[in-house]
């Protein structure tokens, strides 16, 4: 069986496999919590006039032919927020959730961080069940 997918908007994590057949006596466990991951450049603008970008925003999925950019950087265009995108995960799978990264660039990250945990408190009030949020990495990685 395939894992069970969040891709509603910007996050997209999975949780455990479901075990087929299994052994009588034996227990299937649902994974404790959800991970997910949310990125300022996750969600997606696709529009059909191409001639109005760049050659590299080019895509298509087999049947259609698309510009595919950050939804941050189309001016003017409201993006999800996270607290939607968990409401809408705890929503569907009832699973404590976690933020499991909450990056961004070098510059920005403290604003980003920010951003992310008040959004984790707004889902929280709203009867979502957070219970952490995790930031890669807090001091940068290096080669």
């Amino acid at each position: 069986m395939s894992r069970p997918r969040i891709c509603s908007g910007t996050a997209c994590a999975s949780t455990a496999p479901a075990k087929k057949n299994c052994k009588p006596g034996s227990t299937t466990l649902a994974p404790g919590v959800t991970g997910l991951n949310h990125y300022l450049t996750n969600e997606r603008f696709l529009d059909e006039e191409l001639r109005n970008y760049w050659g590299c925003h080019a895509a298509d999925n087999g049947c259609q032919r698309y510009a595919d950019v950050e939804a941050v950087r189309v001016g003017n265009l409201k993006i999800t927020s996270v607290c939607s995108l968990l409401l809408q995960a705890w929503q569907r799978y009832q699973l404590p959730l976690a933020i499991t990264e909450a990056h961004c660039t070098c510059e920005e990250q403290v604003r980003w961080l920010h951003y992310v945990w008040e959004e984790v408190k707004a889902a929280r009030e709203q009867g979502a069940d957070v219970s952490a949020v995790t930031v890669w990495s807090l001091f940068g990685t290096f080669d």
